[in-house]
């Protein structure tokens, strides 16, 4: 039987880190006495908490109410990190507000390619987000050119982050909880990029979600 209990419980320890990460976004503003950025990030903030809050308490949430919360957070992260940019492309087949998914399925996948791989990228960092209609199916794709996973990972071991990405760990066993007992299930797959010289260029992740379960 599928474990409600903990399915709340991963949500409830998604979201605190989600909003601690973009708390940090804001911090340098208020540090170094830029006013007017800092209230415009605040008022991104309030509108990202107030989305994460609101989210926080349904099992499930619209596309266009996930979209909402992967901009807002782009957008402070991208003020915070101005060599950070960012492309969504949405399928215009799409229906947002009809569309449902589980929540906080695809924000911490965004989280994850925005703090491992592009933050520690020298240069430009480009972050690419893909939403497409399958069949009977929501496809979601989230590519940056960041230093990899293999470069993150060394970086985590420097700083005494011993375990692997939070974000990742517990995106992959919601996904396993929210599969019990489905006919259809919810798949997740990580690409490692590399160039023609074998040098690592990013990271992509696939995401397809059976949409008929959640409508």
């Amino acid at each position: 039987e599928l474990d409600l209990s903990n399915i709340k419980s991963l949500r409830a320890q998604m979201n605190p880190h989600f909003l601690y990460n973009a708390l940090n976004a804001i911090q340098s503003f208020i540090y170094t006495g830029d006013k007017e950025t800092a209230v415009t990030s605040l008022g991104i903030f309030s509108d990202l908490s107030r989305g994460g809050l609101d989210s926080s308490r349904s099992s499930e949430i619209s596309l266009f109410d996930e979209l909402a919360l992967i901009e807002n957070y782009l957008k402070l992260e991208a003020m915070r990190l101005p060599k950070i940019k960012y492309q969504l492309n949405i399928d215009p087949q799409l229906n947002l507000h009809d569309t449902y998914l589980p929540t906080m399925i695809i924000q911490p996948l965004v989280e994850n390619a925005v703090y491992h791989g592009l933050s520690n990228k020298q240069g430009e960092g480009l972050l690419t987000i893909n939403f497409t209609l399958g069949e009977n199916t929501l496809e979601g794709m989230i590519q940056d050119n960041g230093i990899g996973r293999n470069a993150a990972a060394k970086l985590r071991q420097r700083a005494l982050k011993k375990s692997a990405s939070f974000s990742t760990n517990a995106n992959l066993s919601r996904i396993d909880l929210l599969n019990t007992n489905k006919e259809h299930k919810i798949t997740q797959t990580i690409v490692d990029l590399y160039s023609s010289t074998n040098e690592a260029i990013g990271t992509k992740v696939e995401l397809i979600i059976p949409i008929n379960d959640y409508d």
